[in-house]
């Protein structure tokens, strides 16, 4: 499917939260690819340090093109997360400065990611594949140190670092965001279905008044509230006469218009403690709490 409005990509619009995610890891990745790239450039740094970012750089705007082309999200960030995994991920660590670089932020980054767009046993695979991952790299820092490349000085270590920080804690904030944006509008639209889905099972299809389910167990509860305070408890049950010629003679459609009528004047005459209902066909019932029975005939 094409895209019409190119704008509500760049805004995310319209999207769900997996390829909200998506896009804004894929971005980020990008951007933090190109500043790596310059930084290593200016620092003159080894070979090696400039092809990963660059071919992350072009893999990234790859599965963005075919994702703005597709609207397919699932293997463009598959992807994206092995790339980071075991290509970027290691890259970074022992080229940038080890565990004290910006390599940190990223793998909590990659796992936000992971826990969002996937699902199930594959889930839980790639997230033990970054914990054993991430733990060998310590081990390897802290018995062997000259394995990885540190930062040449104090100012480009904290400049990397204070970059890598700020983008994947602006990224990881934004995705917690909308996790919970998105909970909140499902939660929502469920309690609005219960409540619909509650008034269906009591109301009548028809003519909008309470149907017989609902009144039989209302008026058990009204005769056990009656029984055991002693209050007045009255009881009205009437049917249309004649209501088949209505049918036969008008037709059916006709026959629910008079019902549906009816059923919208009696309900207008009757005060809030009553509860009104179609028993069913012709036939409704109205239960009177707390009134004699003068005052209901009346």
């Amino acid at each position: 499917m094409r895209i019409k409005h190119p704008k509500d990509l760049l805004f995310f619009k319209n999207k769900s939260l997996e390829e909200k995610t998506f896009l804004l890891v894929t971005f980020s990745g990008v951007f933090m690819s190109a500043i790596g790239l310059v930084g290593n450039l200016s620092l003159s740094l080894s070979a090696m340090t400039l092809v990963i970012p660059t071919l992350n750089i072009i893999i990234d705007c790859v599965c963005l093109v075919y994702f703005f082309k597709t609207r397919k999200w699932r293997i463009p960030s598959l992807i994206v997360i092995m790339y980071a995994i075991f290509v970027l991920f290691p890259s970074l660590w022992f080229s940038t400065g080890g565990a004290t670089g910006s390599t940190m932020p990223f793998v909590v980054l990659i796992g936000i990611f992971v826990v969002i767009a996937f699902k199930g046993k594959f889930r839980a695979a790639i997230l033990g594949i970054v914990i054993v991952m991430f733990t060998t790299f310590t081990l390897l820092e802290l018995y062997y140190p000259g394995i990885y490349t540190p930062y040449p000085d104090r100012e480009s270590h904290y400049i990397d670092l204070a970059v890598g920080m700020i983008l994947s804690y602006g990224v990881s904030v934004y995705l917690a965001y909308q996790v919970l944006k998105d909970y909140e509008k499902s939660k929502r639209e469920t309690e609005k279905l219960v409540r619909q889905l509650e008034i269906t099972s009591i109301t009548d299809g028809l003519t909008g008044i309470y149907n017989r389910r609902f009144l039989t167990s209302s008026l058990d509860e009204a005769m056990r509230k009656a029984y055991d305070s002693g209050a007045a408890l009255s009881i009205c049950i009437f049917d249309i006469d004649f209501f088949k010629r209505v049918n036969d003679t008008y037709g059916h459609a006709y026959g629910d218009e008079v019902l549906v009528r009816l059923s919208a004047c009696v309900l207008e005459s009757l005060d809030s403690d009553a509860i009104f209902g179609r028993y069913g066909g012709e036939e409704f019932l109205i239960i009177f709490k707390n009134c004699p029975l003068d005052a209901a005939v009346e």
